[in-house]
């Protein structure tokens, strides 16, 4: 979809191509969702860039004043706010795993250490 086919009024175009950018990025969003609960997190960040071309690509078309967006705007965000959360979620225990790794690298200099002097 071009910029021209929202502004020209080619409604019936426009409005398909508005529902494939956005059917894109709500299947986007859910895959993200379900890896990030199943703990794939390299997988999401590689879908997160793809995820950003195509916020930019539906902003620069003028898929956001559409009015398939707006029907869709809530479902979206809460998408957003979801995944959001989900990702603090998992972020907090990596942060958990990472403290408990360090304590267990301290642990183990302090066996060095004493081994050593033994």
């Amino acid at each position: 979809m071009s910029a021209a086919h929202v502004e020209a009024g080619h409604p019936d175009e426009a409005g398909d191509d508005a529902r494939q950018l956005l059917d894109e990025l709500e299947s986007l969003l859910n895959r993200q969702l379900q890896l990030v609960r199943r703990g794939e997190l390299s997988v999401v960040g590689t879908l997160m860039q793809e995820t950003e071309a195509l916020v930019a690509k539906v902003t620069h078309l003028g898929v956001h004043g559409t009015p398939e967006f707006e029907r869709r705007r809530e479902r979206l965000q809460r998408l957003c706010d979801t995944l959001s959360l989900v990702l603090t979620t998992a972020r907090s225990a990596v942060d958990g795993e990472i403290k408990q790794i360090r304590q267990g690298q301290k642990v183990l200099a302090t066996y060095r250490r004493n081994l050593v002097k033994t």
